[in-house]
């Protein structure tokens, strides 16, 4: 009887045989393609949201307040900054009171700096700015001249940041979803299949 151990089959693993069979890499599985496509779809979603929210945003009125010499009861923000628009061409002639302490509210120009805008109601140009003192104010609009709309003043620096939320972060995750959609389908490609689990 030998006193050593047979020879191990060619190929296989042991002392005189080859090395270790490589593990076989497996194909990705199908929600590696999901969460690539959600990526897109959710920077697509974000980047159409936060523009359409900040243009909405620019365009919110609190009220239309026609040019008949009436005196209208408007809500605002205490120590927010309103705007008045009016039609481009014609004369704006309002006055506000505070209608808690019954007193003239300042209404003042807006010097170098202007503002248009025209989504849907027609076109408006901004005339002049009032700063709220309490949570009502009454504005009356002489006759002869232009109707006006009181809004919040524009924040250039939110409508701005908002655009750029919404062109900044979506690019992010749709390049994020485009890199693993294309990692993943060249790793599916050149993987072998999925074993089947036994039931």
């Amino acid at each position: 009887m030998s006193q050593y151990p047979d020879p191990a089959p060619y190929g296989a693993s042991g002392s005189y045989g080859g090395g270790p069979v490589p593990r076989r890499r497996e194909r990705p599985g199908a929600r590696w393609f999901v969460l690539g496509a959600l990526l897109l779809v959710a920077g697509l979603v974000l980047s159409v949201s936060a523009i359409v929210l900040s243009v909405a945003a620019f365009a919110r009125v609190e009220a239309r307040v026609p040019a008949d010499g009436v005196s209208r009861t408007i809500p605002v923000e205490p120590g927010d900054e309103y705007l008045l628009w009016k039609r481009p061409g014609e004369s704006e002639a309002c006055t506000v009171v505070d209608a808690t302490s019954r007193t003239d509210v300042p209404v003042r120009g807006l010097g170098f700096t202007s503002y248009t805008r025209d989504l849907g109601s027609g076109s408006w140009e901004g005339s002049r700015t009032f700063t709220a003192r309490s949570s009502t104010i009454e504005i009356t609009c002489a006759p002869g001249t232009s109707a006006v709309e009181v809004g919040e003043k524009p924040r250039v620096h939110t409508l701005v940041g908002g655009i750029l939320l919404g062109l900044v972060l979506p690019i992010l995750l749709a390049v994020v979803g485009f890199v693993l959609l294309l990692v993943v389908g060249i790793l599916y490609a050149v993987r072998s299949p999925r074993r089947a689990t036994p039931r």
